[in-house]
């Protein structure tokens, strides 16, 4: 989850986020993001600290938030939730409408529950229900997350073949292309005749390029942002599925002596729109990023009250988590695609020293 965006006493320095008194952040990231999620429920006690540090959380300036999972009691007790949203409760997007693009889907469903109690054999084991106790929980999310408006400027079908003579600015004058080869008395490359590169110029390596790139599909109106800015629009939606797994043993051996064992999981698969790059290709078979992103943490703690003043804890942890990028559709970004449907470039071209192939 991130956590950037917190702020404490007008400071959005974070020192921490531990859970059970051990770190839950990728430090390799600033402090964004956490290992793991514990869910709501899961969630025993919360103490957000903004200044006056003990030694052991003076890591940054900041806040820092602290929270304590649920132990299971004598007692069973559960709980179980599912929250539902959909866009047919939503007004379609005011950009939208302006440029005529439909509402994006939008959806969430998240759902869980917990259950924690005593761990007993009736007449053989913990009969009293005074040693041994579970918790545990689980929170599973599905959502449609809609993106923002995309907007750009794509290669007309008349630029992939070099003629800009219907290339404009935002002010609607004519781009002109220069040659470089061909200069004026002061050593300024003039325009191409009717601003148009003729064929035996242009490098079949670079033309293939732009078949990354679509076609545009709209033309915006006068008095929009976009008018003679972009040709190009997107919106879509893609998924975000995740789910956080707590359980948590504890473990009373004597009464100066106890126990307990915590485990943490999330799993979480994030479909990025239009983030790898700019060719914005749509949301379905597109230049689209798989983002999988699962952590977990372990931890162990052991604590013997010696007298009432001398306490002895002992904690081992280990809290990670995994960052990966793959494409949607592979195909995509294949180096065939710049063959496209006449071939390889043309023979004998050098290829773009900016674009190697090796």
């Amino acid at each position: 989850d991130l956590l950037g965006g917190l702020a404490f006493n007008g400071s959005t320095g974070l020192t921490g986020f531990m859970v059970d008194g051990i770190p839950d952040m990728d430090t390799g990231c600033s402090n964004c993001f956490t290992h793991f999620e514990p869910n709501i429920d899961s969630i025993g006690e919360v103490k957000v600290l903004t200044s006056n540090y003990q030694a052991e959380f003076g890591r940054n300036a900041g806040g820092s938030i602290q929270v304590v999972t649920k132990s299971g009691t004598q007692s069973f007790h559960g709980s179980g939730w599912w929250t539902h949203r959909h866009e047919e409760f939503n007004a379609n997007d005011f950009f939208n409408n302006v440029t005529g693009l439909p509402r994006s889907r939008y959806r969430y469903n998240i759902a869980g529950w917990s259950l924690g109690g005593p761990v007993f054999i009736p007449k053989h084991f913990n009969i009293g229900k005074t040693k041994l106790f579970f918790f545990a929980s689980q929170e599973y999310t599905q959502q449609l997350a809609t993106s923002s408006n995309q907007y750009r400027s794509m290669p007309t079908q008349l630029e992939r073949t070099g003629d800009f003579s219907q290339s404009v600015n935002s002010g609607g004058q004519l781009i002109p292309i220069s040659d470089p080869l061909n200069l004026n008395a002061a050593g300024v490359a003039t325009p191409f005749p009717g601003n148009v590169i003729p064929a035996n110029r242009i490098n079949g390596w670079g033309q293939a390029m732009l078949n990354f790139f679509p076609l545009p599909n709209t033309a915006f109106l006068p008095g929009t942002a976009q008018y003679l800015q972009d040709n190009y629009q997107a919106a879509g939606s893609a998924s975000h599925p995740r789910r956080n797994d707590i359980v948590r043993l504890d473990l009373n051996l004597t009464q100066k002596l106890t126990a307990y064992f915590r485990w943490g999981h999330d799993a979480d698969d994030w479909i990025e729109l239009f983030q790898s790059s700019q060719f914005l290709k749509g949301p379905t078979g597109d230049i689209t990023q798989d983002h999988p992103a699962p952590g977990h943490g372990l931890l162990a703690s052991v604590t013997y009250v010696a007298t009432p003043t001398l306490v002895n804890q002992f904690t081992w942890s280990k809290t990670l988590n995994h960052w990966s990028w793959f494409e949607v559709d592979p195909a995509a970004v294949s180096r065939d695609v710049l063959k496209g449907t006449s071939g390889t470039p043309q023979s004998g071209q050098a290829l773009p020293s900016l674009f190697p192939l090796h």
